[in-house]
């Protein structure tokens, strides 16, 4: 984990636990005791994205300095893996079960598996052992755990699927995962410029995570790397991205670390890259969170200070009746007020997320029948058995198109029912995040028919002859019965004519089955989609919903706390001796100095890590 806690911040949050304990607000203290445990569990995650086959797999295990992730020949990532810290060597699979529970939420399992055989669960086209796996259960993602000095200081990186385009369908996972990543390294090959595509990709990660740099790799085997470089360079000044572009080499940094040569670890190029993932992430990652626990100590004095000038105010007013009475209606009236709110804000809660739930189920619904309909007109003139891998492709790229924005859409709908509350419960404190996936859900490919082949020659011949044997026949029949006979050369026509009919409409019904069979498919294919969907959609809503509750259960139950104290200070006042009232006066003025201090400490340290 990363070590952020310095002592002056770590004796800050004890100082402000012991306030808060010691003032009777284990509410406050529990606001202190999780900024802690934040501080203690830290960890910064980088996703390592890009196309198929550019080296992410292999930069990893470079920064690693660990053979982790499969990176064979002709081999693919196909589930995310996440590659975080321990002493001992060992891995899980992540599981998923094709059908939820009974509350709908998909059934995940980690199951416990041999590090020397991740690639039999993790790569395109391998085979599970037997018996491990339930039935319709699908790896989504895989967690190994390894001794690296680089992960030992609180990096955890996530090697992402590349395969099937980076407009494919586990790219779409990936995006959907973005969330939960701190950083993101974009790996591309310096063999060639960025394309359209990556550039696109790149816009779109850097509006989900701004900490985003270009790894260009295997500038051991281009020798125009650094023309590619500059190339890259101005296409990212041109898309409106200001991203760095480090160049790098797997192999190298591999024999660098190897042979312990710092001078051919700057020639890899892992030196510059470990300097910006330092710099430009796990750096500011360790201020924002001490600058969160500063503030959370901030918050934590000055509602105990709120508390304390309140009753000192109230003992001020003992003497004077009508100031007392002004004071004591005045928290009668906020007491009601909190009261009114703190029982209708459970209902507007559940109604506002119901019509969240309504409204991007609407849209998931939608999105869906807008894509089966483009699949059904495409089709309608589309030859299945020459065209299905073109259909294919196309397909699953309009499908991840359809998850991110459906992904976008659901998001930006979560965040307005975060603005939505904080209005409705009348309170600045906002929650941090909201729950982030670390998985993604698998996705599979469309099924290709089973049969789109176009009938061979031979029965193409046979169902001339067929049609033209029956075309003869029946007007030789009617030749016969009415006289007339036909002769060789007519006949001969005759029969080439309804020959070429007959193999004219049975070529189409063939193709109109090819086409029902491929439109079936399709269709199967995105109704699939859409549950897979709807299922994430059940979960992330979900944990919204309960981490949302909880957190304004908390401010509200503090609103209430407050507002009891503040009456019950206006109530006190009137029946306290004068004596007594001054005595106390002077221990809340010695209290409020003490959290006055303890402010000023929280400030600086506030100040110091920006």
């Amino acid at each position: 984990m990363v070590e952020l806690a310095d002592e002056r911040l770590a004796s800050v949050l004890a100082l402000a636990r012991r306030a808060a304990t010691a003032y009777g607000r284990p509410d406050l203290d529990a606001t202190v005791e999780e900024a802690q445990l934040r501080l203690g569990a830290l960890s910064v995650t980088v996703f390592v994205m890009g196309a198929f086959k550019h080296g992410k797999s292999t930069l990893l295990n470079a920064l690693v300095g660990r053979h982790v992730c499969p990176t064979d020949e002709g081999v693919a990532t196909a589930v995310p893996i996440r590659v975080g810290w321990a002493t001992d060597r060992r891995a899980e699979i992540i599981a998923v079960a094709a059908e939820g529970g009974a509350d709908g939420a998909p059934a995940v399992r980690r199951v416990p598996i041999d590090p020397d055989r991740l690639p039999m669960w993790t790569t395109d086209g391998a085979e599970p052992p037997p018996g491990v796996l339930a039935p319709g259960e699908q790896v989504c993602a895989a967690d190994v755990r390894v001794d690296s000095p680089l992960l030992a200081a609180g990096l955890v990186l996530v090697d992402t699927p590349g395969a099937g385009g980076l407009r494919g369908l586990r790219g779409a996972a990936t995006m959907a995962m973005l969330p939960s990543a701190d950083a993101v390294l974009f790996v591309t090959d310096a063999a060639a410029e960025l394309t359209a595509a990556e550039l696109g990709l790149l816009q779109e990660i850097a509006g989900r995570c701004p900490r985003l740099a270009v790894v260009e790799t295997k500038i051991d085997l281009h020798p125009n790397w650094q023309t590619i470089a500059r190339l890259d360079e101005q296409h990212l000044h041109e898309a409106g991205l200001a991203l760095p572009v480090l160049p790098a080499s797997a192999v190298l940094a591999r024999c660098a670390v190897e042979r312990g040569d710092d001078a051919l670890v700057r020639e890899s190029g892992l030196g510059a890259l470990l300097a910006w993932l330092f710099d430009e992430v796990v750096t500011p990652t360790a201020a924002s969170a001490a600058r969160d626990a500063a503030a959370a100590v901030r918050q934590v004095v000055h509602e105990l200070v709120e508390q304390f000038g309140n009753e000192r105010a109230a003992l001020a007013d003992a003497a004077d009746p009508t100031a007392r009475a002004a004071r004591l209606a005045d928290a009668t009236a906020t007491v009601e007020a909190v009261r009114v709110r703190a029982s209708r804000w459970p209902q507007r809660f559940g109604d506002l997320f119901a019509d969240k739930v309504a409204a991007i189920e609407d849209d998931l619904r939608e999105r869906v029948r807008t894509i089966t309909a483009s699949c059904d007109e495409r089709l309608e003139t589309l030859e299945p058995a020459t065209e299905w891998d073109e259909f294919e492709r196309w397909l699953s790229a309009e499908s991840a198109d359809m998850i991110r924005a459906h992904e976008t859409f659901r998001h930006d709908s979560l965040v307005h029912a975060v603005t939505t509350l904080v209005e409705l419960v009348e309170t600045d404190q906002v929650p941090s995040e909201l729950p982030a996936s670390d998985r993604a859900v698998p996705v599979g490919a469309p099924n290709r028919p089973a049969d789109l082949r176009r009938p061979r020659v031979h029965a193409q011949a046979l169902t001339l002859l067929r049609s033209s044997y029956s075309g003869v026949t029946l007007f030789a029949f009617v030749g016969s019965m009415t006289g007339v006979a036909l002769v060789g050369p007519a006949m001969a026509g005759l029969g080439l004519l309804f020959g070429a009919r007959g193999l004219r409409d049975e070529r189409a019904r063939q193709l109109a089955q090819r086409r029902s069979a491929a439109r079936a498919s399709a269709r199967r294919f995105v109704d699939d989609l859409g549950t897979a969907c709807r299922r994430e959609d059940r979960e992330t809503v979900r944990a919204a919903q309960r981490a949302l509750r909880d957190h304004f259960s908390d401010v509200v139950a503090s609103q209430q706390r407050q507002a009891a104290q503040l009456l019950e200070s206006a109530r006190r006042s009137g029946s306290t001796d004068p004596e007594a009232a001054k005595a106390r006066v002077a221990d809340l003025d010695a209290e409020l100095r003490r959290l006055a201090a303890l402010d000023e400490r929280a400030r600086g340290l506030l100040e110091g890590s920006r």
